[in-house]
């Protein structure tokens, strides 16, 4: 098995093949986009990305802490 290359908090996107494959399975195209903890930038990604899909679907920071900027970024 190979080494991964984490190191310290980093995450692996575990979700991102799931949800590829589940809106493909929809013969739906997906347009996966990654943030960093920033409300300015997770805000900007969602409105850029309704004005453009059709729907949004997001995961992760899902802790309801301090660091959680997705539940408090509204349209």
């Amino acid at each position: 098995m190979p080494r991964s290359n984490i190191r310290g908090a980093e995450i692996i996107n575990s979700n991102y093949y799931t949800f590829k494959a589940i809106v493909e399975s929809s013969m739906a195209i997906p347009t996966i986009v990654h943030c960093f903890d920033s409300h300015k930038l997770v805000e900007d990604e969602f409105e850029r990305l309704l004005d453009t899909q059709d729907a949004l679907i997001s995961t992760g920071g899902t802790a309801i802490s301090k660091g959680d900027v997705v539940v408090d970024v509204n349209r």
